[in-house]
């Protein structure tokens, strides 16, 4: 039945009030909320098609930060299907999706070598310079960024803590007309900070994936 209809199997509420769910949908569990996806789905084949397309089999990288860590669908997609046997750190604010993810998400929760719970900001002030391969950015309340997030001075942050050479991968929902200008001006922060010939830019349906190299 869950092949054709959603069938919830879990809920909680989450930090900010909106409710999660776990549910099954196509033969596999996926965690929501009222408006955003946490796990499989198309957020996770977003990330495969950018993977893919920065080639990132060919890509040398031996440790990954991950804020906005979900359900861990993105690690888990670095190990399976890319091979990635490196440190991955994944930090994620929220503690009911922590809980749900390690009940139903056994794979995605063991995926990273450690799971912080922690504020995005937090980790990112207490975060040592130069750490970091690969830096993947997917921090949301339901379809937002916090503003903070999109500001030119936590950009600057992103940048410090990856390695010479190291990658930054910003996922930027298109869910309305405002989306257009932050979009514009996450843009602008990244070029400024980073080299400007490093930056790419993904367009996936609704998802603008802001690709950088230091």
């Amino acid at each position: 039945m869950s092949y054709f209809t959603e069938v919830r199997v879990d809920s909680a509420e989450s930090a900010d009030g909106d409710m999660l769910e776990v549910v099954w949908v196509n033969g596999r569990k996926v965690l929501n909320c009222s408006q955003a996806n946490y796990s499989f789905g198309t957020l996770y084949e977003v990330f495969r098609r950018t993977f893919n397309q920065v080639k990132l089999k060919e890509v040398f990288f031996d440790k990954v930060l991950i804020l906005g860590y979900g359900a861990g669908g993105t690690a888990q997609l670095l190990r399976k299907e890319y091979g990635f046997k490196g440190k991955i750190d994944g930090v994620e604010v929220d503690e009911k999706i922590i809980s749900l993810t390690k009940k139903h998400f056994p794979d995605g929760f063991r995926a990273a070598d450690n799971l912080y719970h922690s504020d995005a900001a937090d980790f990112m002030r207490n975060a040592h310079d130069s750490e970091y391969d690969m830096l993947i950015f997917d921090v949301y309340v339901d379809l937002y960024i916090p503003d903070f997030f999109q500001s030119p001075r936590f950009i600057k942050r992103l940048h410090s803590v990856l390695k010479p050479g190291g990658m930054l991968i910003y996922n930027k929902v298109m869910a309305g007309r405002a989306d257009k200008q932050n979009a514009d001006d996450i843009l602008e922060a990244i070029r400024h900070t980073f080299f400007d010939g490093a930056v790419s830019i993904y367009n996936f349906e609704e998802n603008r994936m802001f690709v950088a190299r230091k």
